[in-house]
């Protein structure tokens, strides 16, 4: 009879192991679930992205074979620039083998190169050679076949249900047997399409020094494992105990990262996700995208959170720029201070959450790009010498020396005058050294905040 008990508690014991054991087997499977479906929607908004920029580039080249006003002139090669660098940056992150699509990377560079150095020198008068008129054409065709294959590739994958996590995660020899090797193949007749037209050849203005390179990425190079500390390091040692940390790739773009994924341990909520550079460990974006349920906090105490974070952080001198709130979340922009002037090129964002405080996101690209220390000129004028170009149906209520950056990467010392013109409001940036007027932005107030276009 006890024999029979024993059996009965050991046959008991292992069922209930068993149901554990499969339970958590399911749990796990299912937070890899997440994770690949969460890397699978960065792979699919990327090149949707890659495409907007494409059929962009094709719309602007065609506007600028055919375009005579100096000032339009500049404005779509100025266009073209940013698209061409937006392209790239959505290019690098697909899941395509480099010698797949080196080709297309050096298009998307020299178009962009090109593009940039006659926006410069059409603001010195100078109009385009018969040359380069022909180079422009060239690449205006070459960006219509580029536009065609990539629509042509994903129609395929709609059709086809094709997934770009495929790519990334089999071998070269499985790829050969699988539906997904249409992706790689897409790439493969780009390439050979890319190949019928010259390359531009570089020289002169056609260098290095003229492509945005990152500024403020200091430090060694670290490794994997560094980056998952760091990522439990940023978002809290007590909050990243909830949490398993994971790979979830890497970017090779202008800034190469290591891309963290924090899934929770219960698998009961939404993931971390970060990206964190290979040079220095410096973080380039966090999102925690957790429901916020309710409002307890304003937006003096989102502002007061949002600063502790930075200054835990160690970003120092860091002013706040603007605030807005929406879903529950304030979103928090701060630019630098350097010697009492404000450097917005060097600018980052901070998400808190208005139940908690806690931080959900945090973007410090622009930083990451632009921050340096500057040698800053004097103004050759003085605040009353600069307020003198401003109309005078504008009531000035403050002015304070701020540094902006242009479309053509040069940073220019500007006045900024906060003025009112009637019920509407107005941010006026005068050149301190020459008095020209660089940009007006309106200052547009709404339920959740300032906004300026």
């Amino acid at each position: 009879m006890l024999k029979n008990k024993l059996w009965i508690v050991i046959i008991s014991a292992w069922v209930v192991s068993l149901a554990i054991t499969g339970y958590w087997g399911f749990k796990q499977a299912e937070a890899k679930e997440n994770l690949q479906n969460m890397t699978e929607n960065n792979y699919k908004r990327a090149f949707n992205e890659l495409i907007s920029d494409v059929e962009k580039i094709e719309a602007n080249t065609s506007k600028a074979l055919v375009v005579s006003s100096p000032v339009q002139v500049f404005r779509i090669f100025s266009d073209i620039w940013r698209q061409a660098f937006s392209a790239k940056e959505n290019f690098s992150q697909l899941p395509i083998p480099q010698h797949e699509s080196s080709r297309t990377e050096v298009f998307l560079t020299q178009l962009g190169d090109f593009t940039y150095v006659l926006g410069q020198r059409n603001l010195d008068g100078v109009v385009l050679s018969e040359k380069e008129f022909k180079m422009l054409e060239e690449l205006h065709k070459q960006a219509t076949r580029l536009g065609e294959a990539l629509n042509g590739i994903q129609n395929k994958v709609n059709e086809d249900e094709l997934r770009w996590i495929d790519v990334k995660n089999i071998t070269s020899a499985e790829l050969k047997k699988v539906k997904t090797k249409y992706l790689v193949d897409g790439f493969q007749m780009i390439e050979h399409q890319m190949e019928e037209y010259p390359t531009l050849v570089y020289d002169g203005p056609f260098s290095d020094h003229i492509r945005p390179k990152p500024l403020g990425i200091t430090g060694d190079k670290i490794a994997l494992n560094d980056a998952a500390k760091i990522a439990r390091t940023f978002v809290g040692t007590k909050r990243a105990e909830q949490y398993n940390v994971e790979k979830a790739g890497e970017g090779n773009g202008i800034i190469s990262t290591y891309s963290i994924q924090m899934v929770q341990k219960d698998n009961r909520g939404p993931a971390i996700a970060l990206d964190i550079t290979k040079k220095g460990g410096h973080v380039v974006w966090m999102l925690d995208a957790r429901n916020v349920d309710q409002v307890t906090l304003d937006g003096k105490a989102a502002e007061k959170r949002a600063a502790e974070f930075l200054e835990e952080k160690g970003y120092k001198n860091m002013v706040m720029t603007s605030i807005i709130a929406y879903e529950k979340i304030a979103l928090v922009s701060y630019a630098y201070e350097q010697e009492g002037i404000i450097i917005y090129p060097d600018h980052l964002k901070v998400k808190v959450a208005l139940d908690n405080g806690e931080i959900l996101g945090f973007d410090a690209m622009g930083y990451l790009m632009a921050h340096h220390k500057r040698t800053i000129p004097e103004p050759k004028l003085s605040p009353e010498q600069a307020a003198e170009k401003l109309t005078d149906r504008l009531d000035v209520l403050r002015e304070r020396l701020t540094i902006i950056p242009l479309e053509t990467q040069k940073e220019v010392l500007c006045y900024e005058f906060k003025a009112d013109l009637g019920q509407e409001q107005y941010l006026v940036y005068i050149n301190a050294e020459t008095g020209e007027q660089e940009r007006i932005l309106r200052i547009v107030e709404t339920p959740e905040g300032t906004l300026t276009i």
